[in-house]
């Protein structure tokens, strides 16, 4: 028996060479300049209070801690003038029970094509001696943030606001699956959360 091939037409050999040209190219299916309402990097640094990394699409982060559970962000201080953040990490080793803190710096800038600041660099200090970018792929900025990390393959992290985690709407997990794909790494851990 012969395999059967599909015929592909016009239209369909466009579609196949613009879905390839995005993967060749690395391109996020985010980054569109048009999208930046929901992207303000600068307006995500600000919120005040401590957000939670709910979840990321990849299983390990040295950057927090090996197998880590509470990772958490909490705003210090916001530097208008010179436009950046003093932030204040935090990670639960669930083996003991301890906490470790450390401090982060925050900045904001645009990629190309965007007027509005898309991208989030942190580093431990203020002369930026080490740096990560985090891409902000989507954000309702008052309950959720979904970033996109370049040093992990562009994987993402889903970011929810202390007190609202049990009310986040949909949204938030309908637009990461969308973003970030199936793999899912839980890292809120509310039991060993509560009180850190």
């Amino acid at each position: 028996m012969r395999p059967q091939f599909e015929v592909v037409t016009g239209n369909t050999r466009l579609v196949l060479l613009a879905m390839t040209l995005v993967l060749v190219r690395g391109e996020l299916f985010e980054r569109k300049p048009y999208l930046s309402k929901y992207q303000d990097a600068w307006k995500a640094l600000t919120v005040p209070g401590r957000y939670y990394l709910y979840m990321r699409s990849y299983e390990d982060e040295p950057f927090y801690g090996i197998n880590k559970k509470c990772v958490s962000s909490e705003l210090l201080s916001v530097n208008e003038k010179e436009k950046y953040t003093k932030n204040i990490f935090r990670a639960v080793d669930p083996k003991d029970g301890t906490t470790s803190n450390r401090t982060a710096y925050a900045w904001a800038h645009a990629t190309e094509g965007y007027s509005t600041p898309n991208i989030i660099e942190s580093s431990p200090s203020l002369e930026k001696d080490f740096v990560l970018e985090y891409g902000v792929a989507f954000s309702e900025y008052s309950n959720c943030d979904i970033l996109r990390l370049p040093h992990r393959k562009n994987g993402c992290e889903l970011w929810l606001k202390a007190g609202e985690i049990h009310n986040v709407k949909s949204l938030c997990f309908f637009v990461f699956d969308l973003l970030c794909g199936p793999e899912k790494h839980i890292v809120y851990d509310k039991d060993l959360c509560e009180g850190k």
